[in-house]
């Protein structure tokens, strides 16, 4: 099987609702779990002569792309706010020494003058374990949205439809 796909067949299904999600077979099998974590590992592996870290002017400049659509976006009513989703090791230490939060994130924050939500930031979200290093499982995807909506109820006054009489 191809190191480079992201999920192994068995490991992932789509319910009729469109959300993909870890299978019972995946979650309980840490044979594959830990198959899936040294399939990262090895992409990983393969693409690090390849990536390229922009360096200070170069992220000024992606960062002012950004803004110029985020611009247009909020021009026609729209409203943009960026997320950073949860990982963890060993995805989580290879994006923190590839892309320190203080160099890219926080400063894309700044340079495109757009809110953001670091799921680091919110006790309930920062605990949140993704089971091969960057999904969640199931339940605590559950958990992850329900937090998202209510910071985005709270901090941003964003509503959301009830689904209570």
């Amino acid at each position: 099987m191809d190191p480079a796909l992201p999920v192994r067949i068995e490991s992932a299904i789509t319910t009729s609702g469109r959300q993909n999600k870890f299978t019972p077979v995946f979650l309980n099998s840490p044979r594959l779990v830990q198959d899936q974590i040294n399939r990262w590992e090895m992409r990983a592996k393969m693409n690090e002569g390849r990536i390229k870290i922009p360096k200070a002017g170069q992220l000024d400049s992606l960062a002012n792309q950004y803004k110029l659509a985020f611009d247009k976006i909020r021009a026609r009513g729209g409203t943009v706010v960026l997320l950073r989703l949860p990982s963890s090791d060993p995805h989580l230490a290879r994006e923190k020494r590839r892309f320190p939060r203080e160099q890219f994130w926080d400063r894309l924050i700044q340079l495109t003058n757009t809110p953001g939500i670091h799921y680091a930031d919110y006790p309930e979200t920062a605990a949140l374990v993704c089971i091969e290093g960057s999904h969640l499982s199931p339940d605590d995807a559950v958990k992850y949205t329900v937090s998202l909506v209510q910071t985005l109820s709270k901090e941003y006054g964003w509503k959301f439809p009830s689904n209570h009489p």
